[in-house]
């Protein structure tokens, strides 16, 4: 682990402790005052030093007590200049050489340099210390630390007010100068002064607590001696309830007021994982303590830094729900394996980050394996290789999880023709910087674009660990393990040295050193299984299918690699289990071509029986009915891979039975449910019944019933014998939990068997699936739903049933199918839903109502809410209703429960793309650019790349320079403090409108380049534009006596991205443009029409930020309600006739929903279709016509030529209905 050469050169000098003291917090003016001292070594001469430091405000800057001068420049916010061709290739190539700039490791000159004075030369020359210490304050920063006041009376500490820093990459420079780089580790010492009632919570271990002198402030004093990275810093402030871990005295807990018995709740197991990581390590907890921050707003779900980590407070719950538990307890064992990797031992460079979350997370799945079950475990990989698996088969993949340059890979027969792979060899590999774009020389692939990178961030996270898996597969546990083992040993070893010593390096994690250490306790070489899965990406994918030789008594199995999208070929051995008439037998396989056959031996005979005991791979023997197996063959089932041992998905041809057989008779739930997924492409009654025996027998693994349950919905839709659909599915249904008396009744709800639970919700979701020849769902179907939500009795269950209302709820939602004919407006124009058609009127009426009662009696984290905005969503994109605008908008106003708004929010998304609202995108992006909560505006745009409101290909009234300019400015002037969002913006960008200027950007001031030795020209002018092209005679001293002149246009691009390529010759003449056709322009706007409206749905209570609260009195909301002129839904609403709610008739105006149709526009395209046939003509016809010769003299320019203004596009055509 010794660093480079090449390394050391680019940053002259090592950092081996650094103190940051922060002498002030305000919380109204969110200030931050403070300074920090860097001991430094230096390794060369030096004039200067350069270290990180954005958005902060420099005060003052001494080198060994000597004021120095300094520059304070951040390239980032250079990139904020204004500019007219708003390109996005352009910036993403100035934003890649900021971070270049910056980057320490790669010679940038980062943002902040200080002048080393003459008299410090001597400690330079003597390789001596040399003392830096800077004066900084921050005040409102857009990044790096985010500010949380509740409103209402009384202190800010009882309030619950508090402060935390946070980080995407290595953005610690946002909110204190530092050497911001994840191969620079030291040692820390920090102290944070603060009010005397707020309590401070930061890496390492608390020394002392000193009060001032009038008793109002406290400063905190931390030390922490395991070096560290500055990305693993971390400071959260605030009024913390502080609760010591019973069991292991090293784990605090720290949470806002009020919630101490809900952390008391979640974190009561934390302590076996304590225990379970170091037993499976065989190493101590390498820091002194742990301390775990519960934080509202939170920028992401877990945060992990040295000795801490800072989770959001909406994971909190009680012991009354279930679903909550298991998604809290991964996050916690995760954010407690990541302080060994990725905070102790940190990754060196940006790609070696795969190591640190793969190790990471595979501890955590072995701790989730010992707590929740082998099974858990499986179902948990075979989700995770299925998300990889999709993942990288979508168009641009997933980068390599540890990019290097090509000529370095080896080959698929293990032939390497460059095997060294020391850092200072792979400079010129591409970065996986979290910072940079798409493309630009980044690992992030231009292809990627329009796909979510937290999303891509997440399937990486997640191939890592399948990555560990395959390690552990194929090397074995034991030697993994002492791998690991041996690293943390160096680790812990070097972290109790000084840097004199030069160990620290065994801090940072490597790829290739860590193979070394695997390769060295197996004795198996890893190169084909580095370059197959880290160094490049891709996955396998095989198309199987097999068949019986009865003379030969084998198997012919013949196996196909499909290339098409994964582009690579895999090489390896893969396990092949068969189960036969006299048990299972598993074969090895050497996957060596593209399509090959494989024999394999029978180990049994063909018998003609009916039944017959089977021994299983578990030992056990079971009845199997036979009766449909095929007689010439004793082959039961077939699997490829079945332990999961590479990445790789398989579609498997098989006879029906045998996908039957292995539904009720194999013992490894990830079996089971192939099968059951399989067995959905043959509806059969046979496989009806062994689908319906697998829902009703306990025997079998609840993750199991439930794709059964799936699989069986999807059987009896394509079944054409079936005269009572539903009622195959709703029988087992009956028979677990209905009411002996009432058959369409549910028994009281009984959640102590977990199994049962989530059978008992996945059934109604599988059943709303369910459709009939003309592709709607049964009446009986929505009958038996809403009769489950009617009768759903709680009263003597210890467990909430809020996610069973919220499942019954999206199962009726799901009900619903595309509106045929509009529904008839209701004359009076009042509050009855009567006009819509039944099946769907009751779903409207039922989510209505729940809505409301949602705001007198709030649900855990407004889960109902969630579920009504979401089920109105799909009505109004069905076409059933329309007008549901303004209550979405209500839902996404800040002090709503972030669950709530993120959903109101994806609803405004959609509305903004079906009606092309320009209002309503504007809306979003000023919520993008002004929203208190970070997290928030990045939700946004994430939802808006992944629902973009148009495409560039496509004509859009939304396609215009306003919405340009808007997006222009939060890209490069909003987000310069904030790379995530930053990220998503350029992502967003591109998928509205490409790369390169934007088509709808008027030409005005622009140029037209022209390449004469590559003969390419680029521009974004019209063709009108170009009918007027002139060169200035300004021109004619900078290029001789010779002129251009522009005889024809080529071709035209049929992109969108107004290419136009032209025809240049080099004599006296002055240029002329030729003229061109225009191709036709056309605009459409869709017109609403209004519709029958829905019973009023009440404003959302401004309810605390806390996920558990308790339920407000009638009247508190009555009171609310009245202050902003709502009305509440309460026991005195007049019902119709027809059973449906209506308003009171005090005046209040209601809230109106809408029936909507929307006409399509009949503008004819003919126009259109011509002009772009003639350019394609033109294009061929002179593809190879002209070519430019050099003459004696004559060589390549680039000229500049003027245009006069573009009038842009046409207006939008309003189109009547």
């Amino acid at each position: 682990m010794k660093r480079s050469s090449a390394e050391q050169a680019s940053r002259p000098f090592k950092l081996s402790h650094q103190r940051l003291v922060i002498t002030g917090v305000d919380f109204s003016k969110k200030l931050v005052t403070g300074y920090t001292e860097l001991t430094i070594y230096p390794l060369c001469r030096l004039s200067a030093i350069h270290i990180n430091s954005r958005q902060t405000r420099i005060i003052r800057a001494a080198v060994a007590g000597i004021s120095v001068p300094f520059e304070h420049n951040d390239p980032q916010v250079q990139l904020s200049k204004p500019g007219k061709k708003r390109a996005l290739d352009g910036f993403a190539l100035g934003h890649q050489q900021a971070l270049n700039s910056s980057h320490l490791d790669l010679g940038g000159k980062g943002e902040l340099t200080l002048k080393l004075p003459p008299d410090v030369q001597g400690h330079v020359q003597e390789r001596r210390p040399v003392e830096l210490l800077v004066e900084f304050r921050l005040e409102n920063p857009s990044g790096g630390l985010q500010f949380v006041v509740p409103p209402g009376d009384g202190s800010l500490a009882k309030r619950g007010a508090h402060m935390f820093t946070y980080q995407y990459g290595n953005s610690s420079r946002l909110w204190f100068p530092c050497v911001d780089m994840l191969s620079e580790v030291c040692t820390w010492g920090i102290e944070v002064t603060v009010p005397a009632d707020m309590t401070v919570v930061t890496c390492g271990q608390l020394q002392e607590q000193v009060l001032s002198g009038d008793e109002r402030f406290k400063t905190f004093i931390f030390d922490l001696s395991v070096p560290t990275s500055a990305c693993n810093i971390a400071v959260t402030v605030g009024g913390f309830e502080i609760i010591p871990d019973p069991k292991v005295q090293e784990i605090m807990y720290f949470c806002p007021p009020g919630l101490s018995g809900l952390v008391r709740h979640c974190t009561s197991f934390l302590h076996e994982a304590f225990g379970y990581y170091e037993d499976f390590l065989s190493a101590r907890f390498p820091y002194s303590c742990y301390k775990v921050v519960f934080v509202d707003e939170s920028y992401s779900d877990l945060l992990s830094y040295a000795s801490m980590s800072v989770i959001s407070l909406y994971f909190l719950h009680s012991a009354r729900y279930i679903e909550p538990t298991m998604t809290t307890r991964q996050l916690l064992t995760l954010g407690l394996a990541q302080q060994y990797f990725g905070c102790f031992l940190c990754p060196r460079t940006w790609s070696e980050l795969w190591l640190s979350t793969g190790s990471a997370a595979y501890m955590q799945l072995m701790f989730q394996r010992r707590m929740f079950g082998n099974s858990h475990y499986r179902c948990l990989l075979k989700q995770a290789v299925d998300h990889v698996c999709r993942m990288e088969s979508e168009s641009g993949g997933l980068p390599a999880l540890h990019p290097i340059p090509q000529s370095e890979l080896v080959s698929a027969d293990g032939s390497t023709t460059n095997v060294e792979h020391e850092q200072g060899s792979r400079r010129s590999a591409p970065s996986l910087h979290l910072h940079a774009l798409h493309g630009a020389g980044s690992a992030w692939s231009s292809d990627s674009l329009g796909r979510d990178r937290i999303q891509l961030q997440q399937a990486l996270s997640q191939k890592s660990l399948l990555v560990m898996h395959m390690l552990v597969q194929h090397s074995g546990q034991d030697c993994v393990m002492q791998a690991f083992n041996k690293l943390l040993a160096l680790g812990l070893s070097a972290s109790q040295q000084t840097i004199i010593a030069g160990s620290w390096n065994h801090l940072l994690l490597a790829t290739d050193s860590f193979m070394r250490a695997v390769t060295l306790v197996s004795g198996k070489s890893l190169d084909t299984f580095l370059n197959q899965w880290v160094y490049q990406s891709g996955c396998v994918k095989f198309n199987a299918k097999f068949s019986y030789n009865r003379k030969r008594n084998a198997i012919e199995l013949f196996i196909q690699q499909d290339s098409s999208k994964v582009g690579r070929r895999f090489v390896g051995p893969m396990t092949v289990s068969v189960q036969e008439l006299d048990g299972p037998f598993q074969h090895v396989v050497q996957i060596d071509a593209t399509d090959k056959s494989y024999d394999l031996p029978c180990h049994s005979k063909a018998r003609r029986t009916k039944k017959k005991r089977i021994a299983l791979v578990t030992g056990e023997e079971v009845d199997m009915d036979l009766s449909l197996v095929e007689s010439d063959s004793p082959v039961l089932w077939l699997r490829l891979d079945g332990d999961m041992a590479w990445l790789r998905s398989v579609n498997l041809e098989a006879s029906d039975y045998m996908w039957q057989l292995q539904v009720l008779h194999e013992r490894d739930v990830v079996g089971q449910i192939e099968a059951c997924k399989a067995i959905a492409n043959y509806p059969t009654p046979n496989t009806r019944k062994a689908l319906a025996d697998a829902i009703a027998h306990q025997r079998f693994f609840y993750r199991v019933r439930c794709c059964a349950a799936q699989s069986l919905a999807s059987v009896i839709t394509n079944a054409s014998d079936v005269q009572t659909p539903h009622s195959t599915l709703a029988a087992p249904f009956r028979k677990l939990f209905g009411c002996n008396a009432q058959r369409d009744m549910v028994r009281l709800n009984d959640f102590t068997n977990f199994a049962e639970y989530y059978v008992q919700k996945e059934i109604p979701l599988a059943l709303a699936k369910i459709r009939n020849t003309q592709g709607q769902c049964p009446r009986e179907v929505v009958t038996f739903l809403s009769n489950l939500l009617k009768h759903s009795d709680n009263r003597r269950n210890k467990f909430s049933d809020i996610y069973m209302l919220v499942a019954l709820l999206e199962a009726l939602v799901q009900t619903v199918t595309q509106c045929v004919t509009p529904p008839v407006i209701h004359p009076s124009g009042g509050a009855s839903i009567s006009s819509l058609a039944a099946d769907t009127a009751l779903v409207a009426n039922e989510l209505v109502q729940r809505i409301n009662m949602d705001k007198v009696l709030p649900s855990y984290g407004l889960k109902i809410t969630c579920s009504c905005l979401s089920g109105l969503n799909t009505l109004v994109q069905l076409g059933h209703i329309d007008g549901c605008l303004d209550i979405f908008k209500r839902h996404a106003e800040y002090g709503v429960l972030i669950d709530v708004r993120l959903v109101a929010l994806q609803c405004v998304v959609n509305y903004a793309r079906a009606e092309s609202s320009q209002a309503e995108l504007m809306w979003l992006l000023d919520l993008v650019e002004n929203d208190p909560n970070q997290a928030v505006r990045i939700r946004i745009v994430r939802m808006l790349v992944v629902n973009p409101p148009f495409s560039r290909r496509a004509e859009s009234p939304l396609n215009n320079e306003t919405v340009v300019d808007r997006l222009w400015h939060l890209l490069t002037v909003t987000s310069a403090m904030d790379m995530q969002l930053r990220c998503a913006l350029a992502e967003l960008y591109s998928v509205l409108f490409g790369w390169l200027t934007p088509s709808c950007v008027p030409a005005s001031g622009l140029g037209l380049y022209i390449d004469l030795k590559k003969k390419k020209s680029r521009t974004h002018m019209s063709e009108e534009a170009l009918a007027g092209l002139t060169l200035p005679a300004s021109d004619d001293a900078a290029i001789g006596k010779e002129t251009i002149a522009v005889s024809d246009v080529l071709s035209t691009a049929d992109d969108g991205e107004n290419v136009i390529r032209l025809k240049i010759k080099v004599g006296s003449a002055r240029p002329s443009a030729a003229s061109s056709p225009t191709a036709n322009l056309s605009a459409q706007m869709d017109v609403g029409v209004a519709g029958s409206p829905l019973p009023f749905v009440a404003s959302p209570a401004v309810l605390p930020r806390s996920p558990i609260v308790a339920s407000p009195s009638v009247d508190a909301i009555a009171a609310s309600a009245a202050s902003t002129g709502a009305a509440v839904p309460g026991p005195g609403h007049a019902v119709g006739s027809d059973g449906t709610p209506v308003l009171p008739a005090d005046g209040t105006a209601p809230l109106v929903v809408k029936s909507q149709k929307r006409p399509h526009s009949d503008v004819s395209k003919k126009d259109g279709e011509k002009s772009h046939k003639k350019h394609k003509k033109e294009k061929h016809k002179h593809k190879h016509k002209h070519k430019h010769h050099k003459k004696d003299g004559e060589h390549s320019k680039k000229l500049l030529f003027t245009a006069p203004p573009h009038s842009g596009p046409p207006p939008a055509v309003d189109v009547p209905p």
